[in-house]
């Protein structure tokens, strides 16, 4: 999984933001199937109807989300496969004075061969000979041969003195 660096997320409910306003679901960095993801948004109180808006890499989703009791939820269909961001922001009157809170969550949708049992999801690249552009090798267990027989330079073998 990548990870992003200077990427603000999760900003108001993790950083001191209101605790009323935030996503639920998915929580951060979170592996789900592609196809459906369930979403799920506190909404305070004193929001502002109407001014939700809920958006997955900068697409508005919200026609796919119902309101309940303080909060907002549904699946959002059709995510592919790999990193998301989902986004809210909502209106607030807070004694008398209009504010926006905003908070943001990133996850990433991936595809499993049997998501019914437990797959090894890591991914081997090789570093070897020059270290500057990795080359996919697969998962693992595909991987293990390639790398058993490889004869670059300060290749560590257990084997070997």
């Amino acid at each position: 999984m990548i990870v992003f660096a200077a990427l603000c997320v999760r900003g108001e409910a993790r950083a001191g933001g209101d605790p009323t306003f935030g996503f639920n679901r998915p929580v951060l960095d979170q592996l789900s199937l592609a196809g459906e993801v369930q979403v799920e948004v506190r909404v305070p109180a004193d929001a502002i109807p109407g001014t939700l808006a809920v958006e997955i890499d900068n697409i508005p989703v919200f026609d796919e989300l119902t309101a309940g009791d303080g909060v907002v939820s549904g699946l959002i269909n059709g995510v592919g496969i790999g990193e998301h961001i989902l986004s809210a922001r909502i209106e607030v009157n807070r004694d008398g004075v209009d504010s926006t809170l905003d908070d943001a969550v990133r996850f990433e949708a991936i595809a499993l061969q049997n998501p019914d049992e437990c797959e090894v999801l890591n991914d081997v690249e090789c570093l070897l000979p020059d270290r500057r552009v990795p080359i996919p090798l697969g998962h693992l267990e595909s991987a293990a041969p390639i790398c058993n027989a490889c004869t670059a330079p300060h290749t560590f073998r257990p084997d070997e003195d």
